[in-house]
């Protein structure tokens, strides 16, 4: 479904400001008396965690879509992906993929998905690797990265970032991750 984006939309917090002759000119604003709209909001959910990507002929925003208290048959949480060519023009994809936070990259044939998945008995997290010809079917394979739980906490494990290590020409997986035992007030995953 396609999705545009309204005109950048000002609303000043203080009524002066909003009067027909301060209106005139910028004399009297502040940067905390304006309020700014300039994001997306998909229907009846929430977005999370932007996931950028580009193929070199359109801009791939992919996102987590969470409908929060609005779910039902016809609306689950999932990765979105929003497609643009002018920064304007959206349209909006369900990948049909119900993970968390994750990367997208192509090796020249494929995309490959990596996500979050929060598994709930017993309490873990995992990796999983989704595929795509296209970017529109994607498919869950078998790979499956799980923590070892010697190393690392089972339940902070995640966000894994894909990126290409030129010095290795190889493609490299970094992920976020708590050492078992370590506990802070100041943890960061």
């Amino acid at each position: 479904r396609a999705v545009r984006f309204p005109r950048y939309r000002c609303m000043a917090a203080d009524p002066a400001v909003r009067s027909p002759r301060r209106s005139a000119g910028l004399t009297g604003f502040t940067e905390r008396s304006i309020r700014m709209q300039l994001f997306y909001r998909p229907p009846l959910a929430a977005l999370g965690d932007i996931i950028p990507f580009h193929d070199g002929k359109a801009f791939r925003i992919f996102y987590l879509r969470n409908y929060r208290n609005n779910m039902d048959a016809e609306h689950h949480d999932s990765w979105d992906m929003l497609t643009t060519t002018d920064q304007l023009h959206f349209t909006s994809h369900d990948t049909g993929i119900d993970a968390a936070t994750g990367s997208v990259v192509y090796d020249g044939n494929v995309y490959h998905m990596f996500a979050t998945v929060f598994k709930s008995r017993p309490m873990r997290n995992c990796i999983i690797h989704a595929t795509s010809p296209d970017l529109d079917r994607w498919s869950v394979t078998e790979d499956v990265l799980w923590p070892d739980g010697s190393i690392y906490e089972e339940v902070h494990f995640r966000d894994p970032f894909v990126f290409r290590c030129e010095e290795e020409n190889n493609r490299w997986m970094l992920i976020a991750a708590r050492e078992k035992g370590v506990h802070s007030s100041n943890w960061i995953c």
